[in-house]
């Protein structure tokens, strides 16, 4: 069993609701309940399904959120660093992009298809231009010749 799953049926003590009367209740299909009271409910549960099971059962979301190993919900974006002022639009758009692509989708709702086309056309766009190469070591006037001549 998971800790999931142990902490479900410990609060579902009492007077005992049945799986299809707790999906019921909380808008979760019974076969995800069934599922994660038996702890085979293989993916991590969506925000959805927490705050249903939370209304329904006396457990907090904070305690169904630990049990199933998701980070706190502390409700407040995250800053950027002071040093993220110095990055260009096709910079922030990538690392946008890429705290997409780190948060599960049942975090949120997905995006509109017009932001992800708009990140994926400034990520594509030219970059700044490469500084010149530096120029090769001098080596005096001199060729030096091939081994052995």
């Amino acid at each position: 069993m998971s800790k999931l799953s142990e902490l479900l049926n410990e609060r579902n003590s009492g007077p005992r609701l049945s799986i299809r009367e707790i999906g019921r209740r909380s808008g979760v299909s019974h076969g995800i309940v069934s599922a994660m009271f038996r702890g085979t409910y293989g993916s991590r549960p969506t925000r959805e399904t927490i705050e249903g099971l939370a209304s329904v059962l006396p457990v907090t979301v904070a305690e169904l959120r630990e049990a199933a190993d998701l980070p706190p919900d502390t409700g407040t974006p995250w800053s950027l660093p002071e040093e993220a002022r110095y990055l260009d639009e096709r910079q922030r758009a990538a690392l946008a992009q890429l705290i997409k692509t780190m948060v599960p989708k049942a975090a949120d709702a997905p995006l509109p298809v017009a932001e992800d086309e708009e990140v994926v056309r400034l990520i594509d766009a030219p970059g700044p231009p490469s500084p010149p190469a530096p120029d090769p070591e001098p080596t005096g006037g001199r060729r030096r010749s091939a081994p052995g001549r």
